[in-house]
């Protein structure tokens, strides 16, 4: 019951925003936007950082470095139904134990998808945004170590003065109980994330929180601390702390408690993020 209000308010949300994109004028500058952006771009935060497990001594097996590469390609500008734009994206993320003999890769996440979004201007003319999507996420692993599952999600993104800007996901996955049937028992059916940028968006705080589709608190919490190296660039310094399930897909159902520093490329404008 839960799930199905979360899709009633999701669709609500969507259907609502339709009369406000009717406006002319906030229709051609929204397409004049698009024009000008770049279609080919990064989606999510690109990254290389290295940590370790907080509670646990500092060793070689407890220590490693993730990365993740992210892509995104709108494929329109705005031309289609509802002046919405259709765009694919691509991330990768990585477990690379860096300080073992030999360096070995631990495991990969590859996470393709396909989204339909649509971009309105809200009473303080800034711009949020409503989409669906349809992803695939899997660890490329076979037998007992394959772990995959699918999902069609909806976003709600909405900016407020203040450089903070909220966004609220919620998925019906698919296709998943074959390599892991408990899955959705650790990362739930709901995500939020929340960010905060200085005045002249040199520093940036991001929270991301999951709620596992449990009573117990399995979930995920993700919090990440960035400073801009320069003033018109996007790569920062970042320290980032997740604590909880599902950091990675082959040990969705053990608990992590790390901690890592690195350099992160983010999405230099709102606009280009989903």
């Amino acid at each position: 019951m839960i799930m199905k209000k979360e899709i009633v308010i999701v669709v609500s949300i969507l259907i609502g925003c339709n009369s406000i994109l009717g406006q002319t004028n906030t229709r051609d500058s929204i397409n004049n936007l698009l024009k000008e952006a770049p279609q080919f771009t990064i989606f999510k935060d690109n990254y290389f950082i290295t940590g370790f497990q907080v509670n646990e001594p500092i060793n070689s097996n407890n220590s490693d470095a993730k990365f993740q590469i992210s892509i995104k390609d709108r494929l329109t500008n705005a031309v289609l139904p509802f002046n919405s734009f259709l765009y694919f994206t691509y991330t990768q993320k990585s477990f690379w134990n860096i300080y073992k003999n030999s360096s070995p890769f631990s495991e990969n996440n590859y996470n393709p998808g396909m989204g339909l979004g649509k971009f309105y201007l809200n009473k303080h003319r800034l711009l949020n945004m409503v989409g669906i999507g349809l992803d695939h996420e899997s660890n490329g692993k076979d037998s007992i170590d394959s772990r995959s599952w699918n999902k069609v999600s909806f976003h709600y993104r909405i900016a407020f003065p203040g450089s903070i800007t909220l966004a609220i996901s919620t998925w019906i996955p698919f296709a998943y109980k074959s390599d892991n049937p408990d899955l959705i028992k650790y990362i739930g059916y709901f995500e939020a994330n929340l960010i905060k940028k200085s005045r002249d968006n040199r520093f940036v705080v991001e929270i991301t929180a999951k709620k596992g589709a449990t009573w117990d608190n399995r979930g995920s919490f993700q919090t990440q601390f960035y400073y801009r190296i320069g003033k018109n660039n996007n790569q920062y310094l970042s320290l980032q702390y997740y604590t909880g399930y599902a950091e990675s897909l082959l040990h969705y159902s053990e608990s992590t408690n790390s901690i890592r520093i690195g350099l992160v490329f983010r999405p230099s404008n709102f606009f280009l993020h989903e």
